[in-house]
């Protein structure tokens, strides 16, 4: 079974064997792992209920408590497709869950890309970016905390504002030694930085490009 995308861009894709090519703005329909890479690749959305044919069941979004009227304005995207709730990032609500923090850039039509990835990690996040390591945030008791962690802050930074999570013990965990750290400084790259070396989760580091310029 196929799924209709709309192109953003001029693109040629086999249809019944034949290459044909569509423009910026034409329907079409391929198979839904094609469909990923399409979104993926920034060259076509899937607005509205048909989103839900390359979203896993039970997949959602937990923003932060003050947000939830601003998750309405996802809906012209996902349609009524997908569930959005807003809380405290204490426990996993759905079977694979995005914890975004609505003020963070973030480029929505990566969204089905990341929840599927989870079938694979437990952890997806995007680096805030490929220069600037954890030694350039914080001040001296953040980097300080996080080095008798790390031992090394010339590492990459991962956007805590912007997490896949499978719900399994692994990220139970992970959310307790989160809580734990974030309650130790301010900083939240290096509390989330420190999480991930105490518990172990298996992460993903997303590219840079999943957040908005």
């Amino acid at each position: 079974m196929g799924v209709y995308v709309q192109l953003k861009k001029r693109k040629q894709i086999d249809v019944r064997g034949h290459p044909t090519l569509f423009q910026a703005g034409d329907w079409v329909e391929v198979g839904v792992g094609y469909a990923r890479q399409l979104v993926a690749d920034g060259e076509a959305t899937i607005p509205g209920d048909k989103f839900k044919a390359i979203v896993p069941a039970r997949s959602g979004i937990c923003c932060l408590p003050n947000q939830h009227a601003s998750a309405n304005l996802t809906s012209g995207v996902y349609g009524n497709s997908l569930s959005i709730q807003a809380g405290a990032w204490e426990s996993v609500p759905f079977q694979r869950t995005l914890f975004w923090d609505m003020a963070a850039p973030f480029r929505i039509e990566f969204i089905p890309v990341g929840f599927n990835l989870l079938s694979r990690w437990h952890i997806a996040a995007p680096l805030v970016s490929y220069d600037k390591l954890a030694v350039s945030y914080g001040d001296t008791d953040d980097r300080t905390l996080t080095a008798a962690i790390v031992h090394d802050l010339r590492v990459l930074v991962y956007d805590p504002k912007i997490v896949f999570m499978r719900r399994c013990p692994e990220t139970v965990a992970f959310l307790r030694v989160w809580a734990d750290e974030r309650a130790r400084a301010k900083c939240p790259e290096l509390s989330f930085l420190r999480a991930l070396y105490i518990a172990k989760p298996l992460l993903l580091a997303l590219p840079p490009e999943w957040r908005k310029p």
